[in-house]
C-alpha cells in the first residue's frame, strides 16, 4: 500500500517519501494543525492512502463491502507559543473521504500537485477527536470499480469538512518506523499495526 500527508503550509514537500523526510513519513494528518513557519500560506492538511493489492479477491466476486479504517494514535501537546495547538481535542471532527481520480506515488506527491478526486465523498465521520479513536469510512463502491477495472484504483484522500479552526487527527501510515536512521517496511511496505486498515467482505 501507498500513504502520504500533504501539507498547505509546506506545498513543495513531499511529506511521504522517507529520503526525503525521514522523520516525518510514519505520520498521517488530517485537519488543521498551525504551526509559525516562515512564508506559510495555510494550514491544512490531508492524507492520500491506496491499497495497490486487489489481488486477494477474486474478479468475479461480488463485493458486500469495503471500509477503509484509520486510528487516531497519537495526541501533541500544545507549543507553550501559541504556534502549535494540542492534539486530540475532544471535540468533534467531521472527516470525508473521497475517491481519487488521478494516479499519485507516495514518494513524490505534495499539496501543490494534489491528485485530483471527485467532489462528492464516498463517506463522512464524525467522530469525538480523542487518541485512539477510529474511522471506518464505507469505500465499497469505489473498490467496486477498481475490482472490475471500471476505473483505475488511485485510492482515497481524506479531508476535514468543514475545516477546523484549530484541531487535527494524526493516525499512523504503512511505514511502521520512518526515523533519521531510515525505514522499517520501507515505501509500498505492508502497514504497520496502527497503519490504515482495509476490510473487504465479499461472495
Amino acid at each position: 500500500m501507498q500513504d502520504a500527508w500533504l501539507a498547505e503550509v509546506r506545498p513543495e514537500v513531499g511529506w511521504g517519501n522517507c529520503a526525503n523526510v525521514p522523520g516525518a513519513t510514519y505520520k498521517l494528518f488530517v485537519g488543521n494543525l498551525s504551526v509559525v513557519s516562515v512564508g506559510a500560506t495555510g494550514n491544512e492538511y490531508r492524507t492520500a492512502i491506496k491499497f495497490m493489492d486487489l489481488s486477494a479477491i477474486p474478479a468475479n466476486a461480488v463485493v458486500d463491502s469495503a471500509v477503509l479504517t484509520i486510528k487516531q494514535t497519537w495526541c501533541q501537546a500544545a507549543y507553550a507559543d501559541g504556534s502549535v495547538p494540542a492534539g486530540c481535542s475532544g471535540a468533534s471532527l467531521t472527516i470525508q473521504a473521497h475517491q481519487v481520480t488521478t494516479p499519485w506515488d507516495e514518494r513524490y506527491t505534495r499539496w501543490m500537485d494534489m491528485p485530483g478526486f471527485l467532489a462528492v465523498p464516498l463517506d463522512t465521520k464524525t467522530i469525538a477527536n480523542t487518541l485512539g479513536a477510529t474511522l471506518d469510512f464505507d469505500i465499497t463502491t469505489a473498490y467496486r470499480e477498481w475490482l472490475m477495472g471500471v476505473v483505475p484504483n488511485n485510492g482515497v484522500i481524506l479531508i476535514a469538512n468543514p475545516l477546523p479552526a484549530n484541531d487535527f487527527f494524526r493516525g499512523r501510515s504503512h511505514d511502521t518506523v520512518c526515523e533519521a536512521g531510515g525505514c522499517s517496511g520501507g515505501q509500498g511496505s505492508p502497514p504497520g499495526a496502527d497503519g490504515p486498515k482495509l476490510t473487504v467482505t465479499w461472495h
